[in-house]
């Protein structure tokens, strides 16, 4: 549904035209002139940093240019990262997919760990300058719809599992207490990137 409401409205604002031919600005844009492998692994780059950002919040700037994102620059760590991730959401697609196909599994009745990771990628190529060029090439506004997706993935594969293993009998009251206490010092770190 929000698919169906941008698109027009991104044809509207660039009169007609969904698809740029020229960029807005280099200088806000580098990825813009990137052509062939540099293009992915640019969106790789991309990726890496809203990575980062999610979780280390760290020279935050209201727009990214050269001197965070330079295609020339290659295969950097930060495409290592951004690699690391769609590998890990891919695998994870794959995994939930492989569970639906056998009958009876419970993968069939919860479709959301593939749906969440299928969401978050979807949402990121909007604005990763993959398939459509936009005005910039990274800005952490833009991740926080995508970030809605990362956090129910976060939820899902981590706090529910934890939560599971606090509520069982086989657990000391030591071992509850050290976990709690480990969750209790995981969320000021949250709360600061807020």
């Amino acid at each position: 549904v929000p698919l169906l409401v941008y698109f027009p409205l991104r044809a509207a604002a660039t009169e007609g035209r969904l698809f740029l031919s020229t960029p807005l600005s280099l200088t806000m844009n580098p990825v813009a002139e990137a052509v062939g492998f540099q293009r992915v692994t640019s969106a790789l780059v991309v990726l890496g940093h809203y990575t980062r950002l999610s979780w280390a919040p760290a020279r935050l700037s209201t727009d990214y240019g050269y001197a965070v994102i330079d295609p020339a620059r290659g295969f950097e760590p930060m495409a290592v990262l951004g690699l690391v991730v769609i590998v890990g959401l891919g695998l994870l697609a794959v995994r939930w997919i492989v569970r639906v196909c056998r009958p009876g599994s419970a993968a069939q009745r919860e479709p959301r760990f593939a749906l969440l990771g299928l969401l978050l990628l979807a949402s990121y190529f909007l604005f990763s300058n993959t398939l459509v060029l936009i005005g910039v090439s990274l800005a952490e506004r833009l991740f926080y719809w995508p970030s809605v997706w990362s956090i129910l993935l976060v939820t899902t594969y981590f706090v529910t599992p934890v939560q599971s293993m606090l509520n069982s009998d086989g657990l000391s009251r030591r071992a509850r207490i050290a976990i709690g206490s480990l969750g209790l010092l995981f969320l000021p770190m949250l709360a600061g990137r807020t």
